[in-house]
Parts: structure tokens; sequence; C-alpha cells
């Protein structure tokens, strides 16, 4: 809410503000969540509840692309902020109403709280939980590539904004698919569906970023690359939520939800060394490699899974 009204003036002060106070919030709600569904969904029926939270989730991914930059550029200057603010209110009072304090599962700490660098070295310990921290943060990567370096591309191909978000949605409409890619993870296991998601995505980004110079068939790449990443997000958090034990879960959710802004901070690092000597496009070749890499990652996760 209070990241929606600095954001809404755009003036470079109040973004910075407000992109900081987003990141936070984004933060500590994403570790809630996550502890609540560790606290509330049995962990044999983690394969198929991630897919659905992600399923209705996908109806906001599609239309905010493109409405988010309608009506900042065609009914009015900051109205995407200012809705914004309003649904973080609604969600509020939808939190509070719940009353999450007062279940059996949630109580007040009767000690200071530990240290949190303390979680780090017992995290990075457990191979399993390594391993699905880099593959979260590499499915994250490619969506920030998705995201930021794609419209860029498509405005310095001659598209207009609006055409730009379309294309951008148009990407996401997969997403309803990920209930499929789900009954097919409970089929034949998480790891073959990463593998073939990520390798997939990796080799359809690199044919995007080798033909840049047709934009329309580059389109064409990045949406089914995107097809595929849909893929990925079929798994979801799943190989965490299976892995964290359960005496560990607040501590190591903790530190597991920093991959995002993890990726939110390496991965335009990454992109902005490669701009350093080559072109845009040659940031869809390292995302490519990036995605193809966690194909091969995802040959470690354990076949039970």
């Amino acid at each position: 809410m209070q990241q929606s009204a600095l954001n809404s003036p755009g003036l470079p002060v109040t973004l910075i503000a407000g992109l900081a106070l987003q990141v936070v919030g984004v933060a500590m709600l994403e570790i809630v969540i996550n502890l609540y569904v560790l606290d509330h969904v049995p962990r044999k029926e983690l394969n198929s509840f991630e897919p659905r939270r992600m399923f209705y989730a996908g109806m906001v991914f599609i239309i905010c692309p493109w409405a988010g930059i309608y009506l900042q550029t065609a009914v009015m200057p900051g109205l995407t902020f200012l809705l914004v603010g309003i649904f973080a209110v609604i969600f509020l009072v939808f939190f509070w109403r719940m009353r999450l304090s007062e279940n059996d599962a949630f109580q007040p700490a009767k000690k200071p709280p530990p240290k949190p660098l303390n979680y780090i070295p017992r995290f990075v310990s457990q191979a399993r939980l390594r391993l699905a921290w880099v593959l979260a943060a590499g499915r994250s990567s490619w969506w920030i590539m998705y995201f930021v370096y794609m419209p860029i591309q498509l405005k310095a191909s001659g598209f207009s904004s609006e055409m730009t978000g379309a294309i951008v949605s148009a990407g996401l409409v997969p997403l309803f698919l990920i209930r499929v890619w789900a009954r097919l993870g409970r089929k034949h296991g998480i790891r073959p569906l990463l593998i073939v998601g990520y390798g997939a995505a990796g080799v359809a980004t690199l044919a995007a970023g080798l033909a840049s110079g047709w934009p329309t068939v580059s389109i064409v790449l990045i949406l089914t690359a995107a097809v595929f990443a849909t893929v990925i997000d079929g798994a979801g958090n799943v190989p965490f939520l299976r892995a964290v034990h359960p005496y560990e879960r607040e501590s190591m959710t903790a530190v597991y939800m920093t991959f995002r802004h993890s990726a939110s901070l390496l991965t335009p690092g990454l992109f902005a060394a490669v701009l350093v000597v080559a072109p845009l496009p040659a940031v869809f070749v390292a995302s490519a490699g990036v995605a193809i890499c966690m194909a091969g990652l995802s040959r470690f996760i354990p076949q039970k899974l």
C-alpha cells in the first residue's frame, strides 16, 4: 500500500523508496504464505496444491501486464499504483478477518528470535535445500528476462507500448495449463518435468535471441519458451516444500525465499555485463544458458519426488 503511494508520483526518490518497501513487503508476505502452506497442507498433497495455487493466480499474471500499461498510458498516470494499493488493503482486511493468529499452528514467540544469518549455514549444509534454491532462482531469472528485457526488445523492434503489454500477457496464457503439467508431474515425477521444462525453455529462448532480426519469428519463439516456463511453474516450490524438515520450516523458509530477490539482483547484473560487450539479443542467449544449466541440475532431484 505504501509502495503504491510512493510510486504514483513518478519521482526518482519516491520510486526508490516504493521499490524498497515492495521488496520488504513481498518478502514478508511470501514467508508467511509458505509457512501457512506447510502448516495446513499435507506433504503428500503438495505436488497437487502448488500447481493449483499457480493456476488460480494465472488470471492476474495474464491480465496485469497489458492492463497496467493501458491504465498508465491511456487512462490516467498513477492509476495502476492506486489500484494496487486498493487491492493491498483488501488483501490485508481478508487476512485480518481470517484471524490467523488464533490458529493453534500460529503461536507468538516466547523468546527473542535468533539472527537470520545464523540460518544460512544450516540451509547451505543441506544439498536438497541448496538445489531447490538454485532451481527457484533460475526460474525467477528467466521470468525477469521475460518481463523486463523482452518488452525492451519489442519496443526496439517498433511495437507500441500497448502491443508490447499484450504480447507479454499472451505469453502467460499457458499458465492455465499448469494443472495439466501437474498431472504429468504426479504421473512421471517432478524431475523429468523440470528437465524438459528448463531444457525446452532454454532452447526456445536461444533460438529467439538468434532470430532477433526477424521480430515475428523471435516473438513466436519466446512465447514458445514461455509455454515451457509454465511447465517449470507447474512444480513451483515443491522441491523445497518436500525437502524441508518440519522442525525447520520457519528458519529454512526465511532463507529459501531469498531466491527471488537474489535473482532480481544477480540477473540484471549478469545481463548488464553481457550488454557491455554485446547487443540486446545476447541477453536472450545468456538467459537460455542459465535455463539449460538448470535443466542439468534438475537431474539431481530425487526420483521419488
